[in-house]
């Protein structure tokens, strides 16, 4: 039997963003449904965070994923399992309100996972387990330890997983704690990554500029193999453009039609010719992306006697000039605050 799992889906993402729910939803119809129907995929297990809002959901984005992903899924005899993530909550610190079962679990052919169980399959049994907080921690923590799963699905929180390339979480569960299983599998972390036994999905499709350059897709576990096979998902939305003109020729070979309905982002390094500039902007424009940002890289600033390694990622400063700080006592609880801003404001549209 194969199962398809997915995770943090984030159907309203970015303030509701019509682009990128279009994008989100595309992907269901274009790539999802057609590979499971071809391959017979009858049964979906999705990792948690369903919806992006917490606290309430906008009815355009409900209409569209009811008729456009929960009924079409029901149509084609699919079931789907969904775990439940940190998005899915109302409080921070109880599982008890939640989207999904508010929402979804009125069909029958989707079935919410708010407390740790065993799925039993005829080659394997899976442990899932929901998002761990203040209210349920015991429970996950005593259910992991004694369950006989050989597979562990969740939407965990480790520690030492990179949540942007080269930004690692510092705190959550320590990884010792699923030494025992053969294969655990999480959402949460947005970035695909393995360490061991544990992997991070990672998302299906790109929700911002720092999945540029990132493997999205889905994945197929197979029971009675117990191999997981990654379906990597084609389109993208965001597109980084370096703009150097002294290489001028390869810049106009780029496929500008492909931009079309897409996030650009323009790094200017170098514009020494600011006709060829101008007939490059026309012809990005003519595109007609959704929306064009240009960081100009060429305007001068003085750092004065500032040492600013730039190879350095944004988080890394900043925690570096915590750590510079004398004043400053409590530095790990700041720079935790700072990367949890950091990753919220990753949801927020400009």
């Amino acid at each position: 039997m194969k199962i398809a799992i997915i995770n943090d889906t984030h159907f309203g993402a970015k303030n509701d963003s019509p682009v990128l729910l279009e994008h989100f939803i595309q992907f269901f119809e274009k790539q999802f449904f057609p590979y499971c129907q071809k391959n017979n995929i009858e049964e979906i297990i999705h990792l948690g965070d369903f919806f992006d809002r917490r606290k309430y959901v906008n009815f355009n984005t409900l209409n569209q994923v009811r008729t456009r992903v929960i009924e079409p899924m029901e149509k084609m005899g699919m079931s789907m399992k969904i775990i439940i993530g940190n998005h899915d909550t109302y409080f921070r610190n109880t599982n008890k309100t939640n989207s999904p079962q508010e929402l979804l679990e009125k069909y029958f052919h989707i079935e919410v996972v708010n407390e740790p169980k065993e799925l039993i399959y005829p080659d394997v049994s899976i442990g899932a387990v929901p998002w761990m907080c203040e209210d349920n921690m015991d429970t996950c923590v005593e259910f992991i330890k004694n369950t006989k799963a050989h597979i562990l699905l969740g939407h965990f929180e480790i520690i030492g997983f990179e949540v942007l390339r080269g930004v690692y979480h510092d705190t959550g569960l320590q990884r010792e704690m699923f030494d025992k299983f053969e294969t655990v599998m999480s959402g949460h972390f947005h970035l695909k990554s393995r360490h061991k036994n544990i992997e991070y999905l990672g998302t299906q499709y790109q929700m911002g500029f720092t999945d540029v350059n990132e493997r999205k897709g889905f994945h197929v576990f197979d029971t009675k193999t117990r191999d997981l096979e990654f379906i990597q998902n084609t389109e993208e939305l965001f597109h980084r453009i370096v703009y150097d003109d002294s290489l001028s020729d390869e810049l106009e070979k780029l496929d500008f039609p492909s931009f079309k309905d897409k996030y650009v982002r323009l790094i200017v390094q170098r514009r020494n010719k600011p006709v060829f500039y101008e007939k490059f902007m026309t012809k990005l424009n003519e595109a007609k992306p959704y929306d064009v940002t240009v960081v100009d890289e060429e305007i001068e600033i003085n750092y004065s006697s500032i040492d600013i390694d730039m190879n350095m990622d944004t988080i890394t400063m900043i925690c570096k000039e915590i750590d510079d700080l004398s004043e400053i006592t409590n530095k790990d609880d700041i720079k935790s605050i700072i990367k949890d801003l950091y990753q919220e404001s990753l949801t927020i549209d400009d």
